[in-house]
């Protein structure tokens, strides 16, 4: 009777220790770790945005903001028609606002961010918290980016970034944007005088945008965790 009797004692302890240690849809606790897939239920990004002063000005300005959205089925990107809410989202205890028109979360009052997430979810969304800590782009030269674009002489633009997934170069003129991808480990990017003569003359920005990707599988659904980081240079269009 008492062997009967301790290894039913035994049994409902295992079962109590085994369900504790499982939440969110059935998942391990603490069940995050890098993935490598490419169909996701939620893209959150951090993006930091650099203006370079115009001359004579020699204030840089920044600003931040955070935004996320999610969907009840995986997506390859980003889409509106797929997007579904969730009950909440923060980044560093500062919460989203949710956009009803859009289905997702924003706010871009905020400062810079360890990018630490907490998510209450909803349908198959899970909660979680996390940090994404992945190395991200250093770009040290942005300085020589150039105040005046001669459109009849072409241009190419030099820069040194590192740690980098993905780099987008936008040409602007008020009116009309161009833009392009850049092979990472690339040091400069040349523009012809036929592709420039797409552009007005007059006031225009130079953006270099990077992008930096953390893919997890957060409770066995697949979030996209992104920092971009836009550095933005006014220019005058000749």
């Amino acid at each position: 009777m008492k062997k009967i009797t301790f290894a039913l004692f035994t049994v409902l302890i295992l079962l109590s220790c085994k369900k504790d240690a499982v939440v969110n849809n059935g998942a391990p606790v603490n069940d995050i770790h890098l993935s490598n897939d490419t169909l996701y239920y939620g893209f959150l990004t951090f993006s930091k945005v650099i203006i370079l002063p115009e001359p004579p000005s020699q204030s840089i300005t920044m600003y931040y903001d955070a935004g996320a959205e999610f969907t009840y089925t995986a997506q390859s990107g980003n889409s509106i028609l797929a997007n579904k809410p969730v009950g909440s989202v923060a980044i560093d205890s500062i919460a989203l606002t949710y956009q009803a028109n859009t289905v997702n979360y924003f706010n871009d009052s905020i400062s810079d961010s360890q990018s630490n997430w907490q998510v209450v979810g909803q349908n198959v969304i899970p909660s979680f918290t996390y940090t994404s800590n992945r190395i991200k782009a250093q770009y040290t030269n942005y300085n020589l980016l150039p105040d005046t674009i001669n459109r009849s002489q072409g241009l190419t633009v030099h820069f040194t970034i590192s740690n980098v997934d993905k780099i987008n170069i936008y040409i602007s003129d008020g009116l009309a944007q161009m833009g392009y991808i850049v092979p990472t480990g690339a040091t400069s990017f040349t523009l012809s005088a036929a592709a420039l003569a797409a552009l007005n003359g007059g006031n225009g920005n130079l953006q270099i945008m990077t992008t930096n990707y953390d893919v997890e599988s957060v409770y066995g659904k697949t979030m996209r965790f992104e920092y971009v980081q836009h550095i933005n240079k006014p220019i005058y269009i000749k």
